[in-house]
């Protein structure tokens, strides 16, 4: 899917409020997917190039393997989320909470992370402790 638009998507419903939605290795290229409510959906492996994220809140969301190069996610809730082997590079990251969130193997740079908040373990994961 290409240029999709889906801002202010909701995830969870007063009719199912506990479903959990999966996008595994799916193609989201330059979609626009913000204020959207995604808490722990599963985007492991997805090529995720130049998606727009901003202002999501993306709680626990598993993007282990994705590839977000290019992509916004800035003003986004990112804590607990999984970043593993994830390759963010010239995403964006402007004041993401990265509370908690995991970057193990992840390709980022301490520059980008920098600008997020809550960015201390992100730091230490990448080897640049601040």
């Amino acid at each position: 899917m290409n240029d999709a638009k889906m801002n202010n998507v909701n995830q969870l419903s007063d009719d199912n409020p506990v479903r959990v939605s999966k996008f595994f290795a799916a193609r989201l290229m330059n979609a626009e997917i913000n204020n959207a409510q995604l808490s722990r959906v599963d985007f492991s492996e997805a090529s995720l190039h130049g998606t727009a994220f901003n202002s999501s809140n993306l709680y626990e969301a598993k993007f282990t393997g994705a590839k977000l190069i290019n992509a916004s996610l800035d003003h986004a809730n990112l804590s607990r989320a999984d970043f593993r082997r994830a390759n963010l590079s010239g995403a964006s990251l402007v004041k993401a909470d990265l509370r908690g969130a995991n970057f193990a193997e992840a390709i980022v740079s301490r520059e980008q992370l920098m600008k997020a908040v809550n960015n201390e373990r992100a730091l230490r994961q990448i080897g640049t402790a601040k």
